[in-house]
């Protein structure tokens, strides 16, 4: 995409890039929980223990849920279906992204599809359990074990499932049947536009946080020229005078050498004198 990172400017990109849509496909459909994939199952491990601990904050997992579905299959949607909207000298670049970057995808999509097991009920898969076994040493294992009905939790795993496919059918009427597309920053209406610019939590955060700590670094800076940056200088200063004045006294003339001896002994026989 020649460094294109808006997703308006792309479109049906699963022509030129199937490796890439595929293994995409895969993580859109576990991280929104699509049956006995492994977002499915985690999700149903904190759906269950939000319900028996607090049914609000159910409620609020569950609308998380909810968004996840609507902004993954929004971007997947958009992304990979329709027709390209980016330039043609782009479209002229399109290509499969190298080994380097689509076997790593690969392998997470594998584990994606099979990572689930691990998380479901024995009820559902005998081989969890043997799964657990074999990875228990090393992990740390928390006394977290919620006991809850069959029924109710099959009930949850329906809400569950019926989150996800509403928001995979709105989404797919929209973008796809529909063909809608994200709209232009020009004709946002203002809520969009906070929401595009993410509450504007990095422009708070850059005044809160990153301007205050770099007018402290300029002051640190100036602080440590104008006063500590002085210091050695005047150390200096005093180590060159001295070097002077002894560059005077340790001149070579022996003269001056037996003067400052026969000063010494002088003051030493004085000094003696009076200690006495």
């Amino acid at each position: 995409m020649s460094d294109e990172q808006d997703i308006r400017r792309m479109g049906g990109l699963k022509k030129w890039m199937p490796i890439t849509y595929f293994t995409f496909l895969i993580g859109t459909l576990a991280i929104t929980g699509f049956p006995f994939l492994s977002g499915f199952f985690s999700k149903d491990e904190i759906l269950v223990h939000s319900f028996m601990h607090n049914k609000l904050i159910w409620g609020l997992a569950v609308i998380s849920a909810t968004l996840t579905g609507l902004y993954m299959f929004r971007m997947f949607f958009v992304v990979f279906f329709g027709s390209f909207r980016g330039t043609k000298e782009q479209e002229g670049h399109l290509h499969e992204s190298p080994s380097l970057m689509t076997i790593p995808l690969i392998l997470l999509a594998i584990l994606s599809v099979f990572g689930g097991l691990i998380n479901a009920p024995q009820y559902l898969c005998t081989i969890s359990e043997k799964l657990k076994h074999w990875i228990e040493p090393n992990i740390l294992v928390g006394n977290t074990h919620v006991k809850i009905d069959h029924g109710i939790e099959l009930m949850l795993i329906a809400v569950a499932v019926l989150v996800f496919a509403s928001t995979l059918v709105f989404q797919y009427i929209k973008y796809v049947k529909k063909q809608n597309l994200p709209e232009e920053d020009e004709v946002m209406k203002k809520p969009a536009i906070v929401l595009s610019n993410k509450l504007y939590i990095d422009e708070a955060y850059d005044k809160l946080i990153v301007e205050p700590t770099e007018h402290l670094g300029e002051v640190s800076k100036w602080v440590d020229n104008s006063l500590f940056g002085k210091i050695p200088k005047t150390t200096e200063w005093i180590g060159m005078q001295l070097s002077k004045l002894n560059s005077k006294i340790q001149n070579g003339n022996l003269e001056y050498y037996l003067v400052y001896m026969s000063i010494g002994v002088f003051v030493l026989l004085i000094a003696s004198f009076f200690i006495k």
